[in-house]
């Protein structure tokens, strides 16, 4: 089964969520990673978040076992 985002500014990645401190170092990274900055032009003000999901992109597909995602121990969406 394939999941897309519908929306511009999200992104759907497969990662670890057994800790919670790995969504925090993501967020802390993308942020480093695609700061705001005040060259940006986009009227709304969120090209970082357009930048960010760009880069983590909009769809992930897994599989589907018995009515679940057959994820890794560790992993989630």
């Amino acid at each position: 089964m394939s999941y897309t985002a519908p929306h511009t500014t999200a992104g759907i990645t497969i990662n670890e969520n057994a800790d919670p401190d790995v969504v925090k170092d993501m967020l802390v990274g993308l942020d480093k990673a695609f700061p705001d900055r005040k060259e940006f032009c986009h009227a709304e003000g969120n090209s970082a978040a357009h930048l960010k999901s760009s880069c983590i992109g909009i769809n992930q597909t897994v599989i589907i076992e018995e009515g679940k995602l057959l994820l890794g121990t560790w992993q989630g969406i």
